[in-house]
């Protein structure tokens, strides 16, 4: 939140500035400072949390987004970006876990504790359009070789290497 207050004094009206949605239920992992920043720093009107929804509301948010964030410290394996990728939205993640394997070249990564690259990145992704369309491009061609069928087929393979 920090990085996004500093993303929206970047621009001269900041009413121009993309709004930041935050999607899902505050679940036991929910981090409270997420509030207290957003008030800190004067962001309500430029921030829309929510709650948990559905899949048809997650599929369209994901329909009008112009880009897709998420920083987390520890990720099992990044579905949501393939499904943002999957549907053309370039994608920033953090440089953990496995998101850059997930992202590769078809998104950018940044240190999710360093506020003023995340907004730096965040500011370069919604200023630069011929980047955006890049990745967005790059992001959809990369979704297509994270599919289900695949996965059913390559844990098929271990299974029967170990069963030989």
């Amino acid at each position: 939140m920090r990085a996004y207050a500093s993303f929206l004094s970047r621009f001269e009206n900041p009413n121009n500035a993309p709004l930041c949605v935050i999607a899902g239920g505050e679940g036991v992992n929910y981090d409270t400072e997420i509030d207290t920043v957003i008030i800190q720093e004067n962001l309500s009107d430029y921030v829309l949390k929510t709650g948990h929804v559905s899949e048809a509301e997650k599929y369209r948010l994901y329909a009008h987004a112009e880009l897709f964030v998420s920083l987390s410290l520890f990720e099992g394996f990044g579905i949501p970006f393939v499904e943002a990728m999957s549907f053309g939205i370039p994608v920033l993640g953090s440089n953990r876990s496995c998101l850059p394997e997930i992202i590769g070249e078809a998104g950018d990564i940044v240190d999710p504790e360093d506020t003023e690259a995340v907004a730096n990145k965040l500011f370069w992704f919604c200023t630069d359009s011929k980047l955006h369309n890049q990745y967005a491009c790059q992001g959809m061609e990369r979704a297509q070789k994270f599919t289900w069928e695949r996965m059913a087929q390559e844990t098929q393979a271990v299974y029967e290497e170990f069963d030989s």
